[in-house]
């Protein structure tokens, strides 16, 4: 028999497979490289013959028979340590590219509603308000659509209020005379309301007004309210054209697509050519007209109504564009500030924050806690809100230096973790990768510039506040018209000097206290303890403040106020006016049998397809026009008295 020959096995030796998994790896890299599309070309070109090398090295030594098996097993050592590597990258890449395809505007705002009884009341569960009447507040934009998805789960009656004060007084069966609030309404006062619902961000400015609505009611039930909002991005080339984009900071934690007051206000200019970021801040209780309601507010109020409603009205009051917005709150402040590691913020005083953090004059080291602190102080302040403004844009200025630093590279992985879901943006994927393209490409170092528009001290009614008298800011027209011409200056091409150029050392925050109080502590607070402090050293005691017949005290003790309120004359240029309205008769079921169908502007009335629209409202000289109604404040100082005995220095009494 014949011998049959054996063929010898070819073994795959464990230096190519590892050759042949480094350039598995080096591929995939490549493409998602490509697929993120973020590294500048000279950097791809370079990162690719790199990784062309090392393969090239690895295959050549693995696949070439040679009696060298310690080169051999050094270059396997080194591909294993690339694969290891390139594996890391590839994780990296993969996560960011999941993260800027996830960046997109939401498209619809989130409000949020209590269902509230009294503390005292024997209402526990939704099924057990059946049968009552609900009050609610109409000027909430989602009003319609929370007393439907509320009458779908229980049998109630819905009262309209237009002044919250109204509804929290009804439901508290309180006299709805009020030495804080004016008598503007004509709704008879409701002594059978026993259940109220109110969104969220009223719902805290009652608490705020009324500390002791928290304790003598109780929510028994919370449900949502989702609404598609209108598309406000006015799209630009980001890497070649200047554009706006409006930051808002909204006073909550948690979800942030829920509408909230802004405390924030600020529009980033920025023009990548000439590497220029002009940062423009408005504060908070700026008075301003609201774009949609075509009434007067405080600009923090419009963020109640949703980010397009606070774009809008910024757009009218500065005469500008707004690209895009970026919406934070609280949370994102303190994750996004810890994830890069700590901040050098300027603070321009020594002083101890409310939530017991000790600041120094200069550069401060601070985490996201403390940032945030500062950020939102401003009861230490002779300045106040105007203080916080600048604290605000120095934090702002520290992050946005931080993040385009190289040593951002380091904390990459968590920045990204501390971003998702923590702020909303109309900036889409692909305008956020042209960017870091283009940071990476030059490196550049960009100059920041910080303005704020200022304004007077005031107090009058808003929209929002219904009757009761508030605190405003009165518009500097100056700065507001200045700070416009600034803004487009910038977009066409000027360098302004930098503000918060960092050098020297930085100081560490310190703390009092453990707890953290919120924002809303007031002004009398204040000065109580500070007066309390001042009994003790000095055996001094508070002085009586009041006003003068016919004025009312404000809620913080420093303004003695008069309100006169007369009924608006309405014309039309259009139509006639029924019940403050413009109503034109677009066509008739008498004349047109087809109305009814083609009545899509309008709205069908006793056989007729009507279109509404608001009259104008004009008052007498002195009187101004908002929410409805004509009103004169008259603002004077209050008066200090003290007890026999005292003599008075400033708002103190001292013996």
């Amino acid at each position: 028999m014949k011998k049959m020959k054996h063929k010898k096995k070819t073994k795959i030796s464990f230096a190519k497979i590892i050759s042949l998994l480094l350039l598995i790896v080096s591929v995939l890299l490549v493409l998602e490289v490509v697929m993120i599309d973020i590294l500048p070309t000279k950097y791809f070109v370079a990162l690719v013959g790199v990784i062309s090398l090392i393969n090239f090295g690895s295959i050549f030594l693995s696949f070439k028979k040679s009696k060298k098996k310690k080169l051999k097993r050094v270059m396997t050592g080194f591909s294993v340590f690339f694969i290891i590597a390139f594996s890391a990258v590839l994780v990296y890449l993969y996560k960011t590219s999941d993260f800027l395809d996830s960046i997109e505007a939401t498209g619809f705002k989130v409000e949020n509603y209590s269902v509230i009884v009294k503390e005292s009341s024997n209402y526990k569960k939704l099924k057990d308000i059946s049968g009552l009447s609900v009050g609610y507040y109409e000027k909430t934009t989602g009003a319609k659509k929370a007393n439907k998805k509320l009458g779908s789960k229980v049998d109630v009656t819905f009262s309209s209020y237009d002044d919250y004060n109204e509804l929290v007084k009804d439901l508290l069966n309180e006299d709805n005379s009020s030495d804080d609030v004016v008598e503007t309404s004509s709704k008879e006062k409701n002594d059978s309301l026993n259940v109220m619902v109110i969104e969220d961000s009223i719902f805290s400015m009652i608490k705020e007004e009324i500390p002791e609505f928290e304790k003598n009611t109780r929510v028994i039930y919370r449900f949502k309210i989702i609404t598609r909002v209108k598309d406000s991005v006015k799209d630009v080339n980001v890497t070649s054209s200047a554009f706006n984009i409006y930051i808002s900071g909204i006073d909550t934690f948690g979800e942030i697509s829920s509408v909230s007051r802004s405390d924030v206000n600020m529009v980033a200019t920025v023009n990548p050519k000439t590497k220029q970021i002009l940062l423009t801040s408005i504060p908070r209780d700026y008075y301003v007209k609201l774009h949609t309601y075509k009434a007067y507010d405080k600009l923090t109020h419009a963020g109640m109504y949703g980010v397009e409603e606070s774009i809008q009205t910024i757009e009218d009051l500065l005469n500008i564009d707004i690209n895009y917005y970026i919406k934070v709150n609280f949370t994102s402040v303190v994750d996004i500030v810890n994830a890069l590691g700590g901040l050098k913020v300027y603070s321009d005083y020594d002083f101890t924050s409310e939530d017991g953090f000790t600041y120094s004059k200069g550069y401060n080291n601070m985490n996201g806690e403390e940032a945030l602190s500062f950020a939102r102080e401003r009861h230490s302040f002779q300045d106040g809100d105007r203080q916080r403004v600048k604290d605000q844009q120095a934090v702002l200025t520290a992050l946005i230096k931080k993040a385009c630093s190289k040593s951002i590279l380091t904390k990459y992985s968590s920045l990204l973790k501390s971003l998702e879901g923590e702020f909303d943006t109309s900036l889409s994927s692909r305008k956020i990768k042209s960017l870091v393209k283009m940071q990476l490409n030059d490196m550049a170092t960009w100059t920041i510039t910080s303005v704020s528009l200022n304004g007077f001290d005031g107090h009058d009614v808003t929209y929002s506040g219904g009757s009761q008298v508030l605190y405003v800011m009165e518009p500097d027209e100056s700065t507001v018209s200045e700070t416009s011409e600034l803004i487009k200056s910038v977009i066409n091409g000027k360098k302004l000097k930098g503000s918060y150029e960092y050098s020297g050392k930085s100081s560490s925050v310190s703390r009092r206290k453990k707890s953290i109080n919120s924002d809303t502590n007031n002004t009398t607070q204040t000065q109580e303890e500070e007066a309390k402090k001042e009994t003790n050293d000095n055996k001094s005691v508070p002085a009586d403040v009041s006003c003068q017949s016919g004025y009312t005290l404000s809620n913080d003790k420093t303004v003695c106020t008069k309100v006169e309120n007369e009924e608006p004359k309405y014309s039309c240029q259009s139509g006639e006016i029924t019940d403050e309205y413009c109503v034109v008769v677009v066509c008739t079921l008498l004349d047109d049998p087809t109305c009814e169908d083609t009545c899509k502007d309008g709205e069908m009335e006793n056989g007729k397809c009507v279109k509404k629209t608001q009259a104008q409202g004009t008052c007498s000289d002195g009187f101004t026009y908002s929410n409805g109604k004509c009103s004169k404040v008259d603002s004077v100082s209050p008066s200090y008295s003290c007890p026999t005995g005292y003599a008075l220095s400033g708002k103190v009494c001292t013996k």
